[in-house]
């Protein structure tokens, strides 16, 4: 059984665990994926220079910050 293959809600779960660069490399893995580690991954954001990438990415992608 794949991880694609997992209940959404036990794959958000999962994700909730993984840090940033897991859930980007998760993110990358399948289409299916890609939602779960994505709303994961900009769920908490501390601001700070090194943050900057992604407030760019959430002010054109207001669909990742409605999460």
């Amino acid at each position: 059984m794949s991880l694609a293959a997992l209940p959404v809600e036990l794959i958000h779960h999962v994700a909730t665990h993984a840090d940033a660069p897991g859930l980007a490399a998760l993110s990358r893995t399948s289409r299916s994926l890609h939602a779960a580690a994505d709303r994961a991954l900009y769920r908490d954001l501390a601001l700070s220079s090194r943050s900057l990438p992604a407030i760019l990415t959430l002010s054109r992608r207001p669909l990742l910050a409605s999460h």
